[in-house]
């Protein structure tokens, strides 16, 4: 026979979707209630603002069985849209942007600026993502981390030089 479950345990909230955006949570709050499911969403409102906070999907302890696998099939979208991260042990290190301690390893593509360049974040490379505000930075920089980036510049201009070249050349010739 098992033991009787304290009701102060079955009441305790547990979140099942977490950095959601506003709407995606009340959303999947919907759902489960359609269930007859009591849920709630945390931070909806801070969401809403705009300053990238995320809102997590909360309901009781003795409920996150059932409520993961009525959710199992439903898709929302995180807050940043970004690629997904290990959901392994949130990170001791503060973000570079906005100093906030909810750090995750990153594994996925990593914007740059240039267009239409990223670089893959491979496991145990060394990026990290910030789930309060989306930014991607890497605490142990290599020695060569601008030289791509600095090569691509270099090929760049040379290439606006020689056609501009090659534009000169041509109007002399007319």
């Amino acid at each position: 026979m098992t033991d009787p479950i304290d009701q102060a345990e079955l009441d305790q909230l547990v979140a099942i979707k977490t950095g959601l955006q506003p709407s995606s949570a009340q959303l999947l709050k919907g759902v489960l209630a359609s269930h007859g499911m009591p849920a709630y969403v945390s931070s909806e409102h801070m969401g809403t603002i705009g300053f990238g906070l995320g809102s997590d999907l909360l309901v009781r302890r003795a409920d996150v069985p059932r409520a993961k696998s009525l959710l199992e099939h439903v898709a929302a979208m995180p807050i940043t849209g970004a690629a997904p991260v290990r959901e392994a042990v949130m990170m001791e290190r503060a973000c570079s942007q906005c100093g906030s301690s909810h750090v995750q390893d990153y594994i996925g593509s990593v914007p740059t600026l240039l267009p239409f360049v990223k670089i893959e974040a491979l496991p145990d490379s060394g990026w990290y993502r910030c789930r309060q505000c989306g930014s991607h930075f890497r605490e142990r920089p290599t020695r060569f981390q601008s030289l791509p980036t600095g090569f691509i510049w270099a090929l760049v201009v040379a290439g606006i030089v020689v056609g501009f070249m090659m534009l000169i050349n041509w109007l002399r010739w007319l």
